[in-house]
């Protein structure tokens, strides 16, 4: 009975813990749709059917490539040159599990359930280490754990009270950089740990599990290559889902969705080797138009005039590469020859149209990309107030306001400096509004708007307070000099009204 109560203890701590973090959710950008480009196979688990599931992105094939015999496979890690070698764990269980050449053992026994598993390549020696956690969730700390001999070494301590609910879920990169999320819970978070410093990168209203950390994963993004050059794979837990969290551009990608998957706990990428050369192949040339930094991918592409634009040879087709052409809003067919960009075109929506020949002749099916070209920052408008203000007394609080226009990319960021110190701002009635404490005397507002392609642009206003305390016997002046002048005339006119002294008396003889 009593430990019964004991989890409906920790189950109402968990509930009330969502409910908290719900009520403080930051909100973030919504999943872009997007594909896995060139050659890499998926991988990723479901617990509750105890598969191992590959997915070809290039061939768009799905195939199972473990499933447990007895037990729930909650995390796993595929090792070794060619992925021979496979880590893993069960849900609810003490012990780490290798797979390899056939046969499955345990490599260790834990003395209380295992979570999640990690095997990291040292690139010095070439050494595979294996790393593993434990979590509790909302009611007490979490921990990371190092195999050394064949027995567990503490490795970190993931505090509670710095990164709230954590199940277990994370990834350690070569540099030693660790990359958590929160897992099971919404919102869910994700943090990167280095020299012992915790940062929050982002929150979701959604779970994520994983995370792996990947580098240089080519994606087709709305009919364009983006590739990410580090980012985390992380598990969408119930939501069929895969995503990918690009750490330089914050953006969150879907790049698998399988609604006939109950549940996804794991993921993990395996890029392989393609020669880009050509040669014996019958088939034509296939290219990519991949579009650099800056860019703003929303409903819609965005650029800017500086934004490289690029064609990249996915496959050489036979004999190699005779040329690769492309043509802007249907004008003239160009030969590339290396990086454009769109500066000088009218803002708004162009279409980029690209193919590829091989020396065979055979030709690539023309393809077609849209992007959308910014050139303008946002506008402010509707400062408030500015100029002079007369006040009974200073300093005075007064509140400023403003908006902030785009009709391109979007607002980015919005700052704002008073006098040289910045001033905290927050959303109010459409627009922005900042909190003042102002002497007397002129100060000056800074303006800093910056949209999601990198076009911005500097307000300045000027705000002067005026105090009255100086001001306020002002009206007494006229009164007094009108009384000065009276009381002179009537001193004067005394004067003239009195009578003459006598005159003194004569000299004595």
């Amino acid at each position: 009975m009593a430990s019964w109560r004991r989890l409906w203890i920790v189950a109402l701590l968990v509930f009330f813990l969502a409910l908290n973090r719900a009520a403080v959710a930051e909100p973030q950008n919504e999943p872009i749709p997007a594909s896995l480009s060139g050659p890499s196979n998926l991988y990723f688990t479901s617990i509750w059917e105890g598969i191992i599931y590959r997915y070809n992105a290039s061939s768009g094939t799905l195939e199972k490539v473990f499933k447990a015999i007895t037990g729930r496979i909650s995390s796993f890690d595929v090792a070794g040159e060619s992925g021979e070698k496979l880590y893993f764990t069960y849900a609810d269980e003490n012990s780490l599990y290798l797979f390899s050449s056939g046969s499955v053992i345990e490599i260790y026994k834990h003395e209380t359930y295992v979570r999640s598993v990690r095997v990291v390549l040292n690139p010095q020696n070439g050494k595979e280490a294996v790393y593993f956690s434990e979590a509790y969730g909302g009611w007490k700390d979490g921990k990371i754990y190092r195999l050394v001999n064949g027995s567990a070494e503490l490795y970190l301590v993931i505090p509670r009270d710095k990164v709230g609910f954590w199940s277990g879920c994370f990834d350690v990169a070569p540099d030693g950089t660790i990359y958590i999320t929160s897992g099971n819970v919404v919102p869910s978070e994700i943090y990167v740990i280095k020299n012992n410093t915790f940062k929050k990168l982002a929150m979701y209203p959604f779970p994520l599990m994983g995370p792996r950390y990947v580098e240089n994963v080519r994606l087709e993004v709305k009919g364009l290559e983006v590739t990410v050059a580090r980012g985390l794979l992380i598990a969408g837990y119930n939501s069929h889902t895969v995503y990918l969290y690009d750490l330089s551009s914050e953006k969150l990608y879907v790049v698998y969705e399988n609604p006939d998957i109950k549940r996804i706990d794991d993921a993990d990428l395996l890029v392989t080797a393609q020669s880009l050369a050509g040669g014996g192949s019958e088939t034509a040339p296939t290219t990519q138009l991949v579009v650099g930094e800056p860019m703003y991918m929303g409903e819609v592409i965005y650029v800017s005039e500086s934004t490289p634009l690029k064609i990249v040879i996915l496959s050489g087709g036979e004999g190699g590469i005779k040329d690769v052409m492309y043509s802007i809003d249907s004008g003239e067919w160009k030969s590339y020859s290396g990086i454009f960009v769109l500066k000088g075109l009218e803002e708004g929506r162009h279409e980029i149209k690209y193919f590829a020949v091989d020396e065979s002749g055979n030709k690539e099916e023309e393809k077609t990309a849209i992007v959308y070209l910014d050139s303008t920052a946002p506008s402010v408008s509707d400062p408030s107030p500015t100029g002079e203000i007369t006040v009974t007394s200073a300093p005075v609080s007064l509140n400023f306001t403003f908006k902030v226009n785009d009709g391109g990319s979007g607002v980015a960021e919005v700052r704002l400096t008073v006098d040289g110190n910045p001033v905290e701002l927050t959303k109010h009635d459409g627009g922005y509004l900042a909190s003042l404490q102002l002497a007397e005397g002129n100060h000056t507002l800074i303006i800093e708007v910056k949209d999601f392609v990198g076009n911005s642009v500097t307000y300045a206003y000027t705000v002067t307070i005026v105090s009255e305390h100086k001001d306020q016997f002002y009206w007494l002046l006229p009164i007094v000099a009108a009384i000065a002048i009276v009381l002179a005339v009537v001193i004067y006119m005394k004067r003239k009204r009195k009578p003459p002294l006598p005159p003194p008396p004569p000299p004595p003889p």
